[in-house]
């Protein structure tokens, strides 16, 4: 399952939006699909990423 979300939906959202940072896209993801139950601001992001 996680195979078909990186070569089909993550794949298209990068080549239709043109990003670079592929990498900082998946961690950001990651960090958003574990913690799909809880509220998601930016300073809660920012603290899973650091």
């Amino acid at each position: 399952m996680q195979n078909l979300f990186k070569e089909v939906y993550l794949k298209d959202l990068i080549e239709r939006n043109n990003i670079s940072k592929t990498y900082e896209l998946e961690s950001l993801l990651d960090i958003l699909a574990s913690n799909i139950g809880a509220l998601a601001n930016p300073s809660t992001i920012e603290k899973n990423i650091c």
